[in-house]
């Protein structure tokens, strides 16, 4: 049963796909902050199911003090990548979205509908300083005209995963 492809090893399976997050309780090591190799991190749909993850022969990580239940979930609450898949997750389904990028400058090949692109006014603040140094005149604006091209809108969408 160690090998056993049984667990969902995932943040949030309302919003995650599940394919290729079914793990066995020995590809996981619990107390694991990151993935490495073939051992998995427990992420945390997993982590209130500790008992049960030891019972089915997850190991602990050796060598390190376990953290209490308080710092894992505040840990997890502001764990950058995870805060980046939600909101990617809601740009991709359309939720929320309540500014809209228009580029200055066309990028060649690309049709009208690929010239501008929907996100979240405040993840793009966040992320991005000089956005958020000048967001005080956006607070009304539905649109962004920014000075660059759709490409280069393609590329801040992909790298930031807004």
């Amino acid at each position: 049963m160690k090998d056993e492809q049984l667990f969902l090893n995932v943040d949030d399976p309302s919003i995650e796909h599940w394919g290729g997050h079914w793990v066995s309780a020995s590809e996981m090591l619990l107390e694991l902050h990151y993935d490495i190799g073939q051992l998995k991190r427990v992420r945390t749909f997993l982590q209130n199911f500790e008992p049960l993850l030891l019972a089915a022969g997850t190991e602990p990580l050796k060598g390190f003090a376990k953290p209490s239940i308080h710092s894992r979930q505040s840990t997890s609450k502001f764990n950058t990548e995870e805060l980046r898949t939600i909101f990617n997750s809601m740009r991709i389904s359309g939720e929320l979205l309540d500014v809209k990028l228009v580029p200055l400058i066309p990028s060649l090949g690309d049709s009208d509908t690929e010239q501008s692109f929907l996100a979240h006014r405040s993840f793009l603040a966040a992320c991005i300083p000089h956005v958020r140094a000048g967001a005080e005149g956006w607070k009304n604006s539905q649109e962004i005209q920014f000075p660059g091209s759709a490409t280069g809108a393609k590329a801040l969408l992909g790298a930031f995963s807004i």
